[in-house]
Order: C-alpha cells, then structure tokens, then sequence
C-alpha cells in the first residue's frame, strides 16, 4: 500500500490491521498521526507526519515527527543521534532520495526517546524506536532498512536484538555505534580494560569503553544510576547498568537475518568504537565493519576515509544502496 494511501485512512479511522510478529519484549502502538509542517532540519520536499508511540510498558507516551520523502526501490528510516531530537536530513537524506528510495527521517519531540522520566530505563525506553519501526515497516514499500548515529545506532539495535525487527528489516547501516552495547563497561568503576576493535575492512586498534565529558551525564540520567562515580561501582548499579544494555547475558537474540554493517571511528576520542565492537563481536561472523581514518570529531564517520582510502559518506550510501534490495 502507497504511505500516502494508508494515511487517508488512518485519518478515516480505517487503519488496516497490523499484523503482529515474534518478539521478546512487547511492542507499544501508533496513535494521533496528523500531517503537520516539517520542523528545520528535514529535507526539502519533505511530507511530515506528528505521530505517538503509545502504551509501552513502564514508560510515558511520546512524539515524534517523521518526514517522508516518497520513492520506489524500497525504504530507508534515519535515526540521529544523541535523543534523536533532530532529522539526520543532508547529504544521506537526499541522496538515497535521489537513488529512487523512500527516505523516512525522524525527529523524536523533546526530551527525546531515552527520557523516561521518574523511572529512567534505558531498555524500557528502546520500546518507543522499536515501535516506530514496526509501525513504519508495515505501511512502507520492501526493502526495509534502517540507518542509525551514535545514539541512533543503539535504537536499531535495541529493536533487532530485543524485539525481532531483524525479521522486518533487510539491512542496517550503524553509524559509530551502537554505543550502548555494555552500559556497564561505559560506567563502571575501577575502570575497565580498552577493547580491541576487530573490523573486518581494516586493522585492529584499541579503544576504552567508557563513557567521556557530557556523555557521563546523560548516562546517569537515563539509567538512573550514578555512571563513573567517585568511588568503587556498588554491585546494584553494575547489575541495572547490565540490565539495560543491548548485550547482556539474557539477550534474547543477535543471531541476525538482517544485513548488517558497522562504520567506526579510530581516533579514540570518546567510546562509540569499543561500545559498537562489543556488540559486532557478539554477533560473530555476520556482518562487516570498517575502520574509518580521518573523521571530523570523535563520530564523524562520513567525514571520514575508509581503509580503501574511499570517503566516509560516499563509502556508507554506496553499501546501503548494495544491501537495501529485495530478499531472494
């Protein structure tokens, strides 16, 4: 069904059913979704749509604007990073536009997708992306795939690892990141050891998975435990750090039908390379990640060069275009 199409109907009070799929953690539901201005950041030509993730368990409703761009070959969702309360838009926003996809940007309302409130829970709070990706997975046009930053990166992940949308989705581009892979190895004290980086295009280098300058912050806040403190971790907070990240003992899955590719920094200026290399090593031989020389600050993948010597953004658009195609 054409995204145009389902909207009218969801304004008509028709919406079709949603069929539901396997998964660990319960999904929330879709409501309230009205056509509205796109907000800056979002491409030109844009369609906007405000629509709330509903009844996940244990958080408070939230917002979110996704901005439509329409095309043929398949769909593209963008997460950016950070509390996702800003469109990726730009260069991977109009350029998989102009290679024929559906591009569908996000723009989380504020606060952002990991504030909940009273209760911080960072894995009770990756309900809200997983959420919108099933929802958006079935009203748009196959191939489904997604591209996640930073923070971005571990809303995909969260929602492969532990509500099945690698079952929905062909392929995923993970942009320094996913940097909650270990939430206890980003906050623990004493610290812990660097983490070798093992990419699959490039040569290994360390890098330490702790959580640096205003990332310290917005860790406790979001987890509700106090992340580097000034003394020994007690065992409490190790345990809840364990219990929200994306890899944990009792992760229900990372053996993954999804494509999956890792883009990663190795200039050591923050943690995303040592938190995404803990999540590619637990999922074994099925995926390629690639070490990326030369990036603008401590994220800047795409400003980057590939060991191939090929730049960052035209290196990560060429893969998705490769990967996000129909299933044989």
């Amino acid at each position: 069904m054409h995204l145009r199409s389902f909207f009218l109907l969801i304004a008509a009070g028709l919406v079709p059913g949603i069929g539901a799929h396997a998964q660990t953690l319960p999904l929330g539901t879709v409501s309230n979704l009205q056509t509205v201005a796109c907000p800056a950041g979002f491409a030109p030509g844009s369609n906007c749509q405000h629509l709330m993730i509903h009844a996940c368990p244990r958080v408070s409703d939230v917002g979110v604007t996704i901005g439509i761009l329409a095309g043929k070959l398949g769909t593209i969702v963008l997460f950016t990073g950070a509390t996702g309360t800003r469109p990726t838009g730009g260069a991977f926003a109009n350029d998989y536009h102009r290679a024929g996809y559906t591009v569908i940007d996000t723009d989380w309302d504020q606060g952002g997708w990991e504030n909940t409130g009273n209760t911080p829970n960072l894995l009770a709070a990756s309900c809200r992306g997983a959420t919108l990706l099933n929802f958006l997975s079935t009203i748009s046009t196959a191939p489904f795939c997604a591209q996640g930053t930073s923070a971005g990166s571990s809303e995909v992940a969260y929602a492969m690892a532990w509500y099945g949308l690698d079952t929905r989705l062909t392929n995923v581009e993970l942009l320094s990141g996913p940097v909650m892979s270990d939430l206890n190895q980003g906050c623990e004290v004493p610290n812990v050891r660097p983490v070798t980086v093992i990419p699959t295009n490039g040569a290994p280098f360390s890098n330490a998975p702790q959580y640096v300058d205003q990332f310290i912050a917005t860790v406790t806040r979001f987890t509700g435990q106090n992340c580097q403190p000034a003394t020994p971790t007690p065992s409490t907070a190790s345990s809840s750090w364990l219990a929200q990240s994306i890899v944990q003992p009792t992760t229900p899955k990372l053996a993954f039908t999804t494509s999956i590719s890792g883009w990663l920094c190795d200039n050591g200026l923050n943690n995303s390379a040592a938190q995404g290399a803990i999540f590619y090593s637990a999922l074994g031989s099925n995926h390629s990640l690639t070490r990326v020389n030369g990036c603008s600050g401590s994220e800047g993948v795409a400003q980057g060069v590939t060991p191939q010597g090929i730049n960052g953004l035209a290196a990560i658009e060429q893969d998705m275009k490769l990967h996000c195609v129909a299933r044989r």
